[in-house]
């Protein structure tokens, strides 16, 4: 159905029980959140009719993702991140941090079941943002353990992040969620990375000033 976004919101307008059959039938109208919040009670049909196609490009999962997200409809966002996985959690993640926005209840509850994919989105790639990372601890808090073993990068990552862009090491306050993530790291990891890498650190600055 050569149908744009533009043109299913001025059809399904005043008769949204056509949306479900539109998504179902075009699902790359569902990157549109301005016909997400046009679907009102109808939300659920409008997901349950594009979960069910397959092999869609992942430019569309990505563009539903942020949809789901703009149009505040993350109640399926878990859902979401099980049936596209990775594509749709780094969307997710990249939209997020792109706002300036924390993550919302719904979507740090759904990202507790993907942590080795948050960890490789931490991982990956250019240096996240501190607002991103802070939420993320909270996530991962519960597996600090699990995270620092298999990749001390991002232990060190979110251990760290906040004290770097503080400017004054010495000085900093750490949020909530910087502070659960600490408390939460098995001890031999904390006394000998982060420890060593803060005296590496705090050295650096002297020797550089």
């Amino acid at each position: 159905m050569a149908m744009s976004p533009e043109d299913a919101l001025v059809f399904a307008t005043g008769q949204q029980q056509f949306l479900p059959t539109l998504f179902r039938v075009n699902p790359s109208l569902a990157v549109s959140p301005q016909l997400w919040r046009l679907g009102g009670d109808r939300k659920r049909e409008l997901f349950e009719s594009i979960v069910a196609q397959h092999a869609m490009a992942p430019e569309v999962v990505s563009g539903i993702t942020d949809a789901i997200l703009e149009s505040d409809s993350d109640g399926f966002i878990r859902r979401a991140f099980t049936q596209w996985g990775q594509i749709a959690i780094f969307e997710a993640l990249d939209y997020s941090e792109a706002h300036g926005s924390s993550l919302t209840a719904n979507c740090r509850a759904a990202l507790s079941f993907h942590v080795e994919e948050v960890v490789s989105w931490i991982a990956m790639g250019r240096e996240k943002s501190t607002t991103i990372l802070a939420a993320l601890a909270y996530v991962l808090a519960p597996y600090a353990s699990r995270v620092a073993q298999s990749d001390t990068k991002v232990g060190f990552i979110l251990s760290m992040r906040y004290a770097r862009t503080s400017g004054r090491m010495m000085q900093t306050t750490l949020p909530p969620s910087y502070l659960l993530w600490l408390s939460a790291m098995p001890r031999p990891h904390h006394s000998t990375l982060f420890q060593n890498r803060l005296s590496e650190f705090t050295g650096s600055r002297k020797s550089s000033s």
